[in-house]
């Protein structure tokens, strides 16, 4: 008799690249590698089982989501933002969420946008890399070292930059 009254979530830390980039494991930022499964399964909100959103979400959104869920109020100040509005609605336009932010304990840091993926490593002196995803959705061709990209390098690397400070994520 509990199927009608529980949560059920389902996903995972982290995604695996298997031979796509020539790299294997998950120490990568690519699309692969940083993309998650993230189902909900939510009785009381059947009328939206089996849909999906193509907005972007992040793992921090998951506390929030389930605090919601269960009635309970989460603590002020947490980071993420809960995913009942999308669980309402999948293709709702009030979602705000417009980038995903991805470190790896290995130097890297990332933001996912609907149409870029930026990532520099070593805080930008060991690499960067910029992906069009719109024209390179497999994320082939670095684009950060081509001065046709110059404005969306920048904007993103700025980004990305507040992103981390609001995160509390240091700089060495």
């Amino acid at each position: 008799g509990l199927r009608g009254n529980t949560l059920v979530v389902f996903s995972s830390d982290h995604g695996y690249l298997l031979g796509h980039h020539h790299k294997f494991q998950k120490q990568h930022l690519f699309e692969e590698a940083t993309r998650v499964p993230f189902i909900f399964s939510v009785p009381w909100m059947s009328a939206q089982h089996g849909q999906a959103t193509s907005h972007l979400t992040e793992l921090i959104d998951l506390f929030p989501s389930i605090a919601e869920l269960s009635g309970l109020q989460p603590p002020a100040g947490l980071q993420g933002s809960s995913l009942v509005p999308l669980l309402r609605s999948p293709q709702s336009k009030e979602w705000s969420k417009k980038l995903a932010f991805t470190i790896s304990r290995n130097g890297g840091e990332s933001i996912r946008t609907h149409n870029w993926r930026f990532t520099q490593w070593g805080h930008g002196k060991q690499g960067l890399e910029l992906y069009d995803l719109r024209k390179d959705p497999a994320e082939f061709t670095n684009l950060a070292k081509n001065p046709e990209y110059a404005a969306p390098l920048k904007r993103l690397q700025a980004q990305l930059v507040a992103t981390r400070a609001a995160a509390g994520y240091k700089a060495n």
